[in-house]
């Protein structure tokens, strides 16, 4: 069954102000599907963007983030997982629930 992707225009002001904060914070003119679809239950949108949103945020972080992977995937393409690993500091970030 397939999800239904809830609108600007049909939001609830609840989902609304998420989507402005998303918008917002990441300084684009719409949401993007996910967020649609997970909109459909106000209490998860929100829970679910207040934990992505500190680490989104921090820009720097997140450019180092998709540079390595991009760094990854041309290495996993050209040689393996093995040689893409090789020397490389893996770090985990463990959310915790307030």
């Amino acid at each position: 069954m397939p999800v239904k992707l809830i609108e600007y225009a049909d939001a609830t002001p609840e989902v609304r102000a998420v989507y402005d904060d998303i918008m917002r914070t990441r300084n684009v003119p719409d949401v993007n599907n996910f967020w649609k679809a997970v909109a459909n239950d106000p209490r998860t949108l929100r829970r679910t963007w207040e934990s992505l949103k500190e680490p989104d945020s921090n820009r720097v972080l997140t450019e180092r983030v998709k540079e390595g992977a991009m760094g990854i995937t041309r290495v996993v393409d050209e040689g393996g997982i093995d040689e893409a690993l090789r020397g490389t500091e893996v770090v985990v970030f463990k959310h915790s629930p307030t």
